[in-house]
């Protein structure tokens, strides 16, 4: 038989894990981030597969061809189509999804879940101007979707929050050129930290009943 604790243990936790939603959020400075200035430029090393970013924390990964790059301001621009080139939000390098002329199909695969995910991005102004983001939690179930696009070069916060459970993989598509800088990502708490989060609202809320 379950105690009374251990009961109160599993309704906290199945309520902050279920029914999530993908909301927008605005900026917010994470524990992890990437501003993409440690990386080699594509004029030395090309597209790429597969880059780990934020410190081994999450991985950009393409589904067919090297669709990843890193763009530098000061060497070669990165087009955007009609919009222009492509900007940074702080030092000269970003991030650059590309597919030799077809849409873009990359996910951005975390280590452990987030709560969150943000940063400047911009959409090149090909297919409409806009880049589809679906979210993923960690059985692979599709949690939301939303797109960006800024109809101009400049870099334009985007950021959004799961109201329930982590979110695992982000994926990316139906443009050709997106870019983005200074991203940043917050891990969703453990699971005690949840439960004390959980037990200390359930005791604010006994206290002012009584």
């Amino acid at each position: 038989m379950l105690t009374r604790t251990a009961m109160l243990s599993a309704l906290v936790l199945a309520t902050v894990s279920a029914h999530a939603v993908i909301n927008p959020i605005g900026p917010f400075v994470g524990s992890m981030n990437d501003d993409f200035e440690s990386y080699q430029d594509y004029n030395s090393t090309g597209g790429l597969g597969s880059l780990a970013v934020m410190g081994g924390g999450a991985t950009f990964a393409s589904n067919g061809g090297a669709q990843v790059w890193i763009y530098d301001v000061n060497v070669a621009t990165w087009g955007l189509g009609g919009y222009g080139s492509a900007l940074t939000t702080s030092g000269d390098q970003g991030l650059g999804l590309y597919n030799n002329g077809s849409p873009i199909d990359v996910n951005l695969n975390f280590t452990t879940a987030v709560k969150r995910f943000g940063g400047y991005m911009a959409s090149d102004s090909n297919l409409n101007g806009i880049t589809t983001v679906d979210f993923y939690d960690a059985a692979g179930a599709l949690m939301g979707s939303d797109t960006f696009g800024t109809g101009s070069n400049a870099m334009v916060w985007f950021g959004w929050e799961s109201t329930g459970n982590g979110i695992a993989s982000i994926k990316f598509g139906n443009n050709l050129a997106p870019v983005m800088d200074d991203i940043q990502a917050d891990v969703v708490p453990e699971p005690a930290t949840l439960l004390a989060f959980g037990l200390g609202a359930l005791a604010l809320r006994r206290r002012r009943r009584s």
